[in-house]
């Protein structure tokens, strides 16, 4: 047995170098042909999965920056509720009436910082009575706010970023209201981004050409012609990108809003994916390979002891059997040529 094991192994080792035999004729080709078919299954995969994740990366980005818009919507109910509320304090009211503008200020500004507004204000006409912490600048909002009512979003000249904000009238005192303010910075795009999940930018509508990054130019122009959210990779920065337009009530532009997720989120689970892929097709050709050789020698060396014997029939050697052994039409075949042979002897 050990010497039977031996030797199918010298013969398995020798088998690639060998001269060109029906096993080693079969082998080559079976093997090839299923190295050739994991190959294109592994590359297919990779490449499958990778078209997919990119999709899935800019349909991430894509609500992304449709979830950003909501939430700013969400912000901008939420004014309205403060508005209204401010409106309603009696301490306001009775501020007002007592004609104290600093203890208004005060009062405003303590409000602001707790309900966490850039600005509260309270107006009686057109008259900024009151405004904390930051200046109001009312002839830039008056047009915008009567135009939109309640709850307003508007890019003023003098601000580098937009606002979204509510007012609401003040009833015990009449002729007076408030409005309270959040502007389009740093801090609302850092609150978007806890909410969605990503970086997030807003970019001021009135000149977004001047402040955004040049290959992101097309992106936003098109954001822009077609009214709605837009995503793309852009390969030069690495990253998938969208851009969603923030649009008042009358239709006029606000800001942009660009989600931003980098391309190596997704380039790690395709590598990921990729190489776990390789180590299974590795295994799968080494057992292919394996399978192949086991059954190339099952079928070939029946043959090639057929070969044999027939070639010392050939000589007039009739003293050796020739064994019946192989497939079907070989042992066959085999079983033919022992009868020739025997009637040969008798």
């Amino acid at each position: 047995m050990a010497t039977e094991a031996e030797g199918r192994t010298s013969g398995i080792r020798a088998f690639p170098s060998g001269s060109v035999s029906l096993a080693r004729t079969l082998a080559l080709t079976l093997g090839g042909l299923l190295l050739l078919a994991i190959l294109a299954l592994a590359l297919g995969g990779v490449g499958l999965l990778r078209e997919q994740a990119e999709e899935q990366a800019l349909s991430r980005v894509q609500l992304a920056g449709v979830g950003a818009r909501d939430e700013i919507r969400r912000y901008s109910e939420a004014a309205l509720t403060s508005a209204r509320l401010l409106a309603s304090r009696p301490t306001l009211a009775r501020l007002l009436r007592e004609g104290d503008p600093d203890a208004v200020e005060f009062f405003m500004r303590r409000y602001c910082e707790t309900a966490g507004f850039d600005t509260c204000a309270v107006l009686e006409g057109d008259r900024v009575i009151a405004a904390a912490p930051a200046r109001l600048r009312w002839d830039e909002l008056a047009g915008p706010v009567e135009e939109q009512g309640e709850r307003f979003l508007v890019a003023t000249p003098s601000l580098p970023d937009g606002l979204l904000g509510a007012t609401a009238p003040v009833q015990a005192v009449p002729g007076a209201r408030v409005i309270v303010l959040r502007t389009f910075d740093r801090r609302m795009a850092g609150a978007l981004a806890e909410q969605v999940g990503m970086e997030v930018r807003l970019l001021r509508f009135s000149d977004w050409l001047q402040t955004i990054e040049p290959d992101l130019k097309l992106l936003h122009s098109s954001a822009l012609t077609e009214g709605k959210t837009v995503a793309q990779r852009i390969d030069a920065q690495r990253i998938f990108v969208s851009s969603t337009p923030i649009v008042a009530v009358t239709g006029e532009g606000v800001a942009l809003i660009e989600a931003r997720l980098p391309t190596a989120t997704v380039e790690a689970v395709v590598d990921r994916f990729g190489k776990r892929l390789a180590w299974t097709a590795a295994l799968l050709a080494a057992i292919a390979l394996l399978t192949t050789v086991v059954l190339a020698r099952r079928i070939g060396h029946p043959l090639q002891s057929l070969a044999e014997s027939a070639a010392r029939l050939g000589r007039g050697d009739f003293s050796t059997a020739i064994p019946v052994r192989g497939t079907p039409e070989v042992a066959t075949l085999a079983r033919t040529m022992e009868d020739m042979r025997g009637n040969l002897v008798d």
